[in-house]
């Protein structure tokens, strides 16, 4: 976290992370659901984002999709999870769509 103190910029408690790349960019690859809700072709824009972050990335964008579906799930489950006192299904249900369009996808 940084934050400005009177006379410069302080980074508290920052910790390295070592792990798949590819896992961050889930987020990217689903977000904000609202543009997939109302789209006539969410699998094809799905793969033109997978396409992108693969680009400017330089990974595999099978690797890409299949950590899209890993977080999509993940993202279902914590929306379950952290309503009271009952989940919106509109909002674990996109989630869930988002997973389902990107194993759908095929990548050479």
């Amino acid at each position: 976290m940084l934050f400005r103190s009177t006379d410069a910029w302080v980074v508290i408690d920052p910790k390295g992370v070592i792990g798949e790349p590819a896992c961050e960019l889930s987020a990217f690859v689903r977000n904000p659901g609202s543009v997939f809700a109302g789209n006539d072709d969410p699998e094809g824009l799905m793969y033109r984002r997978v396409e992108a972050l693969a680009s400017a990335t330089d990974l595999d964008p099978l690797r890409i999709r299949d950590w899209g579906i890993v977080g999509s799930v993940v993202s279902a489950i914590w929306c379950v999870e952290d309503s009271e006192p009952e989940p919106d299904p509109t909002v674990w249900k996109l989630a869930i769509d988002c997973a389902r369009w990107l194993s759908c996808l095929r990548f050479k």
